[in-house]
């Protein structure tokens, strides 16, 4: 008998909160901050989440174009270096006619005069 009285006392708050009755509108107005508060929390909450996802996207997307330029980088340091060589430097020069020294340099030191 008393699973029936509280079974029907739960239904008739129900039709009571469906049809908008006077303890419906009660509850409502005591409770109308709370409920915005905590919708303002669920929006908050939601567009965290997003700007979450969004920030993770741009460092993906950073980590990628860090990869690519280190690639870059290696790739450029190893021609800059095989185009370092002596051997390369003298091909390219023998082209111009440039020849290697055979003998060592010597310095030309020239007196001013005063006048």
């Amino acid at each position: 008998m008393e699973k029936q009285a509280k079974s029907t006392s739960w239904v008739r708050l129900m039709i009571e909160i469906i049809s908008g009755g006077p303890l419906f509108r009660k509850i409502v107005k005591n409770n109308i901050i709370f409920a915005i508060f905590l919708t303002l929390i669920g929006l908050l909450y939601i567009r965290n989440s997003h700007f979450a996802a969004q920030q993770a996207d741009k460092a993906q997307k950073l980590q990628r174009e860090l990869k690519e330029l280190k690639a870059e980088y290696l790739t450029l340091s190893a021609e800059l270096s095989r185009l370092k060589r002596q051997s390369m430097v003298m091909q390219r020069v023998d082209s111009l006619g440039l020849k290697p020294l055979r003998q060592p340099p010597y310095y030309l030191i020239v007196e001013k005069k005063d006048e």
